[in-house]
């Protein structure tokens, strides 16, 4: 189990299936507590990260090999700048436990919003020091 689990760790279902394949047969919460108590192998939800293409790892890779003889006076010539998108009222996903023939219970749900308020905000650092932060105007759908 736990050599399964390692080699795919996103998919527990698949794990069971592949025991299953092999004449295995075990049940979700004995498998879920073996995984966890025996082999510490707790469950999460997965970090999230950028996806990179094999392009844009190339790219990365070129500028790194261009720049690495640079000396910290080119560097100070520099400026890095960054954005991020802010929302309000984001949801993030929970886990709920309730009794079957209830999931519309007011109790058993989260409020949504189709389209919430956001904001974009940018900034830059450079040797000299902060840029400033920049508020931006988004259209909102």
């Amino acid at each position: 189990m736990k050599r399964i689990v390692t080699r795919s760790p996103l998919s527990s279902n698949k794990v069971r299936a592949a025991l299953l394949e092999r004449g295995v047969t075990v049940d979700r919460m004995t498998f879920s507590w073996r995984l966890s108590r025996e082999f510490g192998l707790k469950s999460y939800k997965p970090a999230r990260k950028l996806r990179l293409t094999p392009a844009m790892k190339a790219k990365r890779l070129a500028f790194a090999k261009k720049h690495q003889d640079w000396t910290p006076a080119q560097w100070g010539k520099v400026m890095f700048s960054d954005e991020s998108t802010l929302q309000q009222f984001v949801v993030r996903k929970r886990h709920v436990r309730r009794p079957r023939g209830t999931r519309f219970n007011e109790k058993y749900t989260i409020s949504t919003m189709n389209h919430p308020p956001s904001q974009m905000i940018w900034g830059a650092i450079s040797e000299h020091g902060v840029a400033g932060i920049s508020f931006c105007h988004l259209e909102q759908p």
